[in-house]
């Protein structure tokens, strides 16, 4: 049960009520992503003297071991994969789960998640698009031998255009995905985290500079979407 259960519960929460308002029937889409974001975090937290090394390496084993074996089924009383990753690094370095609320939000780090997820799932597509546009220019065959350009040919180059034109949306949407949420927290933080140190980790270009927008960018997911069809 979460902290903030257990501080107005006086019991456990009843299933039904438990499964109601849990996200993680589909928040195995994002558990990897989690899993970095919050190793990343505990890295910087390492570097920036704020952990000490053997917590670091208790929270990171803990983390590997559910990377390489992830969980089936969870208990859904568990009310997302936050408080789940939550659990695996305070049950191994109770120093290391703490670290994992200082100088982040919940709010900033599931938006961090979803953007790597979603960058996936871009480029897993342009890819996918580049290997339908290789079979479309594919040249014509006959009697197992290339043959001549054929009408058929020329209209699927024209498709073949027009998806390469796509791929250029894909990728643009990419350019304004891949910037990184991390470290924004609610509304800002003084702690000495390196944001732009832990974007570069995770991959990203840059960070979402304003802490409000950084924490309310999910939007961002449905907006792409639109404009990329």
């Amino acid at each position: 049960m979460s902290i903030f259960r257990n501080a107005r519960l006086k019991k456990e929460m009843d299933c039904e009520a438990a499964e109601y308002i849990s996200s993680l029937s589909f928040d195995h889409e994002i558990l990897n992503a989690v899993i970095w974001v919050n190793a990343v975090h505990l890295k910087i937290s390492y570097e920036k003297g704020l952990l000490k090394l053997e917590y670091l390496q208790k929270a990171f084993k803990a983390l590997r071991d559910v990377y390489e074996n992830p969980p089936r089924e969870l208990d859904p009383r568990i009310e997302d994969i936050h408080v789940f990753i939550e659990q695996v690094v305070s049950s191994a370095s109770e120093h290391a789960g703490g670290m994992l609320s200082y100088g982040k939000s919940r709010n900033d780090a599931v938006a961090t998640a979803i953007r790597i997820r979603a960058r996936e799932y871009f480029l897993q597509t342009a890819l996918t698009e580049l290997s339908l546009v290789d079979v479309l220019l594919d040249p014509v065959y006959t009697h197992l031998q290339r043959a001549v350009p054929a009408t058929f040919g020329f209209i699927l180059h024209s498709y073949a255009s027009k998806i390469l034109r796509n791929i250029s949306s894909v990728i643009n949407i990419y350019a304004r995905v891949n910037l990184s949420p991390l470290g924004s927290a609610a509304a800002g933080s003084s702690t000495p985290i390196d944001r732009l140190r832990q974007a570069q980790l995770l991959g990203f270009e840059d960070v979402v500079e304003n802490s409000l927008d950084a924490t309310t960018s999910r939007d961002y997911i449905y907006n792409n979407l639109i404009i990329s069809h």
